[in-house]
């Protein structure tokens, strides 16, 4: 329920994904053996599990300090963190529900005070596995699956409020926020989050509070690392706090009526290190108000003349506590000599909070802080593809003989629109859209670059924009790191050049830089120009079908393609084989490394044309020196390519490639794209006035044929596919209830049913047995494709689905 570490989730090479003990899911998970004093053993499924244990229900059972298990169940292992069969509570027995988790239910610790009302220490233990998710702070406001325990304290008079939450058990990782009355809607006066540790003891101190009600919020990053917390809470004082040492008496740097700069002359000394950017800032810090009253680009220069203090800043929306509400581009630091200057275009009117800080540093110093505000820049006008801006005309001659143009844009001033399939969650990052039109075969390489905490995404499509096949796509999951998309030898056409963000927040200013280059000629089978045709080399087998097996990576390839499956950026070397059935059959391809040197292969394979036709099959289970495995069932006559990429350059290296023919598999009713079930005629009225219907969906036989973009593990799930057709424009809902040990996920997708650049929402949780609900608001008319899938093999059981078609 608190901080996002997004940038943790996105490995930076493919067997991260299983290298981290969590919080991710553990397909395996072993359970302990035997322990001290007998039982089922110590730990539980596995130790650090967290996500979902999806085979291991069982926890400790009855080792040492009796009950469950030490460690079994919540804390350290079960099948999820309620805990599997015989799971229990960190020293054994059962876990203890927390009757304290709302604020109508909050416990008063006033009288557990050393000193009572007039102050003192308490400490206490809870264990939020046997709490609820009810309340966020504004530093957790991307998770909302952490549960929370609630306290409230009365204070007779002005004091320091100080509380400590410490893990009592590996895999507990807590975050502490503390409202002033009343509870649900109090002013938020501390919210702490360390974003870059899990596990990590976080401390609040509210100093100068006066006499009045307060309440203390113990809360977990997710239901994962809901374990026990140990909680200290200290009233005394009170210790007088310089105004602009916290938001609450942040110092107005709004200029004058008439004015348009302003200057303050601060100094750090006896104020406290209350908040840090993304860029840095772990020093003493202080807070300054921004008023504007109509759009405006804002300039803030930072200077000191502390010989040893190197100067910080960086901006927040009115969510001034929130981390998360840093504006894009807005986190400079200068040098010892230099002063730091963010430059923020076309800011909207509203609040916004300037923080001056330091690198890191024990010294305090005086500094200066000035702003000038300046006419808006204006917003770009190519944010859709219907506006997508021709940078043909931009481009000039460059000294490799090449063409290429350099440009900024700023994000932060448009919509998103488009999502590239190098991500693994529909993202809400801003984007724009160029086009670039090739008159003779070129290579294309697009960089950009982001400032502070901005992240950005390239991808590139074929003509035409809104759905033309996606060709590369760069999302190396970092904020701060640049982006690299080359397209080799592509023939003349229209491309579609797309600049993103990953998320709102790290939607700013990019510089941007695209070449066109003479096209580089690769081997057979570099590029979909020149497939490598395996058909004349298929033979008979002896389960009555033919197959052949060639060697993978041809000699000269690039980074050319890269399928849906594949969720990072596209820097890994492919090779395209071509295979043209006379008639219907299954297709089954699969790629070994020919030695176990660290290869990370994935296969993919497309029907019809070859850059841009629609996959049938993709297989990447992540880990070095697996084969992969991609199956197309009941594929009609007609050509289709098979590419055999890698996840890097570096993951490289011979593999042999295996394709083999089969008799079709004929798909029953729901089973594909091709049979999906039409379930428009079962729509029945509703209380609301709309119109639903709930389904009941059993995947235990059903075959693993899609992946949904939320889904950031091998796609083994099985799957059912569901046909609605909108006669006017409609929200719709889908929400799945799984049974025991389920793990649902759901997607929709507009037409066509087998692009997965149609897809709408994803909605995936990733814990066992909770209720998964996709909502696509606004919908035009039209023929939709709703997809029941899950986690994996093991979680595929009976759903039941609700359909609901409203408004909008």
């Amino acid at each position: 329920m608190h901080f996002a570490r997004y940038w943790l989730a996105v490995a930076a090479t493919s067997f991260l994904f299983f290298a981290c003990p969590g919080p991710m899911r553990n397909d395996a998970g072993t359970g302990g053996g035997p322990a001290t004093g007998g039982g089922d053993g110590m730990g539980g499924s596995a130790t650090g599990g967290a996500e979902d244990m999806d085979s291991g229900a069982g926890g400790g059972g009855n080792s040492t300090g009796g009950g469950d298990g030490m460690g079994g169940g919540a804390t350290d292992g079960g099948d999820d963190v309620d805990g599997g069969t015989g799971g229990g509570d960190i020293d054994g027995g059962m876990v203890t529900p927390v009757t304290n988790d709302t604020c109508g239910t909050a416990l008063d610790i006033t009288s557990m005070l050393s000193d009572g009302a007039d102050g003192g220490t308490t400490t206490f233990t809870v264990n939020l596995a046997g709490a609820n998710n009810d309340d966020e702070g504004t530093c957790a406001a991307i998770s909302s699956t952490g549960k929370d325990a609630v306290y409230k304290l009365t204070l007779s008079a002005a004091k320091n409020i100080t509380v400590s939450a410490a893990p009592s058990a590996s895999g507990s990782d807590p975050a502490v926020y503390v409202r002033k009355a009343n509870c649900a809607m109090g002013t938020e006066l501390r919210c702490v989050d360390n974003a870059s540790m899990a596990n990590a003891t976080e401390v609040a101190t509210a100093k100068n509070q006066a006499a009045g009600d307060y309440y203390i919020f113990i809360d977990s990053y997710d239901a994962n690392s809901a374990g026990p917390v140990t909680v200290t809470v200290t009233v005394d004082g009170p210790t007088l706090v310089p105004q602009g040492d916290v938001c609450a008496s942040a110092i107005d740097l709004t200029p004058a009526a008439g004015s348009s700069t302003h200057t303050v002359n601060g100094n750090f000394t006896g104020f406290d290190n209350d908040s840090s950017g993304s860029c840095g800032g772990g020093a003493s810090d202080a807070v300054y108000k921004l008023t504007l009253t109509a759009p405006q680009d804002v300039t803030l220069t930072m200077s000191t003349s502390q010989s040893m203090l190197t100067p910080l800043i960086y901006v927040r929306g009115s969510m001034c506590e929130q981390s998360m509400a840093e504006i894009a581009d807005s986190c400079v630091s200068g040098t010892l000599s230099t002063p730091a200057v963010a430059t923020l275009l076309n800011l909207p009117p509203g609040d916004y909070y300037v923080f001056a800080d330091s690198v890191a540093t024990s010294l305090q110093g005086p500094y200066s802080l000035t702003v000038n505000l300046a006419p808006p820049t204006p917003a770009p006008t190519n944010d859709t593809c219907a506006t997508a801006q021709d940078l043909t005309s931009a481009l000039v001659a460059t000294a490799d003989g090449g063409m290429g143009t350099s440009f900024s844009v700023n994000l932060a001033m448009v919509g998103a629109d488009y999502n590239g399939t190098c991500y693994s969650t529909p993202a809400d990052g801003k984007d724009v859209v160029y086009k670039l039109t090739l008159s003779a075969p070129h290579d294309i390489r697009v960089t950009t670059t982001g400032g502070g905490n901005g992240d950005p995404v390239i991808y590139i499509r074929q003509a035409p924009c809104l759905t033309g096949g996606e060709l590369n796509c760069s999302q190396l999951g970092f904020p701060g790191q640049g982006e690299d998309a080359v397209l080799y030898n592509q023939p003349a056409g229209d491309y579609f050049i797309f600049i993103d963000a990953l998320t709102a927040e790290s939607s700013g200013v990019q510089n941007v830089n695209v070449w066109v280059t003479a096209p580089t000629i690769g081997g057979v089978g570099d590029t979909c120009a020149t497939p490598i045709d395996i058909t004349s080399m298929l033979a008979a087998t002896a389960d009555g079908g033919t197959g052949t097996t060639v060697t993978a990576l041809g000699i000269d390839t690039h980074a050319d393609y890269t399928g849906t499956c594949r969720a990072a950026a596209n820097t890994g070397p492919d090779t395209v084989y071509k295979l043209t059935l006379t008639a219907a059959k299954d297709i089954v391809v699969t790629t070994s490394p020919a030695s176990d040197g660290g290869v990370d292969s994935f296969v993919y394979i497309r029907k019809g044309v070859c850059a841009s036709g629609v996959e049938v099959a993709c297989a990447d289970d992540g880990v070095q020196n697996n084969p992969e495995t991609a199956r197309a069932r009941n594929q009609p006559a007609g050509d289709y390519f098979i590419i055999v990429d890698n996840y890097s350059a570096a993951t490289a290296g011979p593999q042999t490639l295996n394709v083999v023919l089969t008799a079709p598999t004929m798909d029953s009713p729901g089973e594909s794209c091709a049979t999906a079930t039409d379930i428009t005629s079962m729509l029945t009225a509703t209380s609301d006035g709309g119109m639903g219907t709930t389904l009941n969906v059993d995947l235990t036989n059903a075959a693993a044929d899609y992946v949904g973009s939320c889904r950031t593990s091998s796609p083994t799930g099985k799957d059912k596919v569901f046909k609605l057709t909108l006669t006017g424009t409609k929200d719709i809902s889908v929400s799945s209830t799984p049974g025991a040990n389920g793990d649902p996920i759901v997607y929709i997708r507009r037409a066509p049913c087998d692009a997965s650049v149609s897809e709408v929402i994803c909605a995936d949780d990733r814990n066992i047995a909770e209720t998964e609900t996709a909502v696509a608001d606004n919908q035009p008319a039209g023929d939709y494709f709703i997809f029941v899938d899950a986690y994996n093999a093991a979680t595929s059981g009976p759903q039941t689905v609700t359909i609901t078609v409203s408004g909008p």
